[in-house]
């Protein structure tokens, strides 16, 4: 597949798929050791660059969550001055370390684990949570990105731990 229909697709996912919308209809999901492995590196390099470009100490706490949303709303006044030239591969390495950051707390903190999600014939990295919520961190870091602020990423954590 193309490199920006992934990229469409990608940022379709991030406006569609939400925790509301699966209450109905779940996202298929299997579990997966390398996503995991994966995501584990990612997060580590927002760790770094939360440090070394914002000057916030990230810890896999819950509360950290709040740190990662002020992170990804500078990042989106940064894409909105650029006027939505930020180049796609920047948009999408700080999509996938801070939406693995957020992934990783879910994971660490609630027992959820990693694999893939298909949507629209194509997947995803997700996280799903012991009650089977399937939730794209990486979708939503981007959709932050590039659409700035909507729902708190907190109030998402809490809408997969609650259920």
């Amino acid at each position: 597949m193309n490199y920006w229909r992934k990229v469409v697709l990608f940022f379709l996912a991030c406006f569609i798929v939400s925790a509301e919308a699966q209450q109905a209809q779940p996202l298929p999901f299997i579990e997966n050791p390398t996503i995991k492995r994966m995501a584990e590196r990612y997060a580590s390099e927002a760790i770094e660059v939360s440090k070394s470009r914002f000057g916030v100490s990230l810890n896999y706490s819950a509360e950290s969550i709040n740190d990662v949303s002020k992170i990804l709303d500078k990042l989106h006044q940064s894409y909105v001055a650029r006027k939505g030239d930020m180049m796609d591969e920047e948009v999408m390495l700080m999509s996938k370390s801070f939406g693995s950051y957020i992934g990783e707390v879910i994971r660490r903190r609630h027992d959820a684990e990693w694999g893939t999600a298909n949507f629209e014939g194509q997947d995803f990295p997700a996280v799903r949570s012991r009650a089977g919520l399937v939730y794209l961190p990486w979708s939503r870091a981007a959709s932050r990105i590039v659409t700035g602020p909507g729902a708190a990423l907190a109030d998402d954590l809490q809408t997969l731990v609650q259920r």
